[in-house]
């Protein structure tokens, strides 16, 4: 019986060991004084066709991030159905950057996400990561690249979302860069 109280009680203190690592480490993202949220936001659909500040909205996006539990919730974005293929999210920030990163908060059905681009000052579209997103659950999936040559204050976010069955839901993307 001692065995198990001890192994419930060493479960327990992983348990709480790994909550606080992971508020450390959403505080860290969170006050990151190279990192911005987004202003603005479009999508290739929404949930319901949803549109302003309606939840599932491509708005719900944009500021930080204000989803606390994995699952569905109208404080993401979402497309209009799930797993319809090709959808995506396209991102302003309010001053444009040199980018070295940039941080997806996905917070249902994670794991969608297969191309990051960023638009450079004319316009242009230039991929920084196209793949397999490992994302599990309520966490980030955190891109670095070497920092862009040009500023960009724009992010489009594709996403395959057939790929992960479910809503596929994003609570906020931030944006990581400096002005030189």
């Amino acid at each position: 019986m001692i065995g198990s109280a001890n192994a419930a009680a060493s479960a327990e203190t992983t348990a709480k060991m790994a909550a606080a690592d992971w508020a450390i480490k959403q505080d860290e993202i969170k006050k990151d004084s190279n990192g911005q949220w987004a202003i603005q936001a479009t999508a290739s659909s929404s949930y319901n066709d949803a549109q302003g500040a309606a939840g599932f909205s491509a708005n719900q996006a944009t500021g930080a991030p204000n989803v606390e539990k994995y699952g569905d919730n109208d404080a993401a974005w979402t497309a209009k159905t799930p797993d319809g293929g090709i959808e995506w999210l396209d991102l302003k920030y309010p001053k444009p950057v040199h980018a070295t990163e940039v941080r997806v908060r996905e917070s249902n059905a994670s794991g969608a996400v297969i191309k990051i681009e960023f638009y450079d000052e004319q316009g242009v579209a230039h991929a920084v990561w196209q793949g397999n997103d490992p994302t599990t659950e309520l966490n980030y999936l955190m891109v670095k690249f070497p920092k862009t040559t040009f500023k960009t204050d724009r992010v489009k976010v594709t996403l395959a979302t057939n790929v992960v069955p479910g809503w596929n839901e994003i609570d906020a993307v931030q944006l990581v860069g400096t002005d030189q």
